[in-house]
């Protein structure tokens, strides 16, 4: 984001205007969702539709929105388009955009081909594993015991 348009936004709503510019230079426009915008951006919905409220504002017109309604139904997401030369200017010469990347994708990068097998590697790791002095003192709790006894421990002792 160019520094003349950067300064004007605080840093929750700059990285919610990065999501919307990366999905411009991806497609032209950015048609997610406030949500999905909010996950990638990593910042609430709040400060999304602050960014977007101000971004569309006349006196700064950095962005135009396009809303969808629909008939008796939910509307579809808007349409955002940047509008702003120096904005659209920077985004052409930038080489490229820092992968906004959520814990979500981690599991593609997992060693194991699939989550079955995941799975069952942690199984057989936990069976490789001798028990614990302190899971072997545990095990005999009962949840519903608040007086630390052992279950089968009498009472009188």
């Amino acid at each position: 984001m160019p520094p003349d348009v950067r300064s004007r936004y605080s840093e929750a709503e700059r990285a919610a205007l990065s999501v919307i510019a990366e999905q411009c230079k991806r497609k032209g426009f950015c048609d997610l969702s406030l949500d999905e915008i909010a996950r990638l951006a990593g910042v609430g919905r709040t400060s999304i539709q602050n960014a977007i409220r101000k971004a569309r504002s006349k006196e700064r017109a950095h962005i135009s929105v396009r809303e969808r309604p629909q008939r008796g139904s939910k509307s579809l997401t808007n349409i955002i388009k940047i509008i702003c030369s120096s904005w659209l200017g920077w985004i052409a010469r930038a080489t490229g955009f820092k992968r906004l990347n959520t814990s979500e994708t981690a599991v593609k990068y997992s060693l194991s081909k699939s989550p079955k097998e995941a799975k069952q590697a942690f199984e057989k790791e936990g069976a490789d594993k001798p028990e614990t002095q302190s899971h072997r003192l545990f095990s005999g709790f009962s949840p519903g015991f608040s007086t630390g006894r052992r279950i089968g421990d009498d009472a009188t002792a």
